[in-house]
């Protein structure tokens, strides 16, 4: 955790195909899914379904309580 988001850098052994998290940070649930990437799939951070730029989840709107993460690898 970080003052301004939540930052999320997994780093997996080579035979791991991922695994699935929850963190709650300022009351929010972050569900993460950690992944290789395949099939054409892009390596990166996802929020709710949505492209983010570096590692560094945004803190979220007021009243949001929950929220996907994807982080393909």
């Amino acid at each position: 955790p970080e003052y301004d988001g939540l930052i999320v850098e997994p780093v997996i052994p080579d035979h791991w195909a991922g695994f699935p998290a929850d963190r709650v940070f300022r009351r929010v649930r972050y569900n993460i899914d950690v992944a290789r990437a395949s099939g054409g799939e892009k390596p990166g951070l996802y929020l709710d379904g949505k492209p983010v730029d570096g590692k560094r989840l945004p803190l979220q709107a007021e009243g949001v309580r929950m929220v996907p993460v994807k982080v393909l690898l």
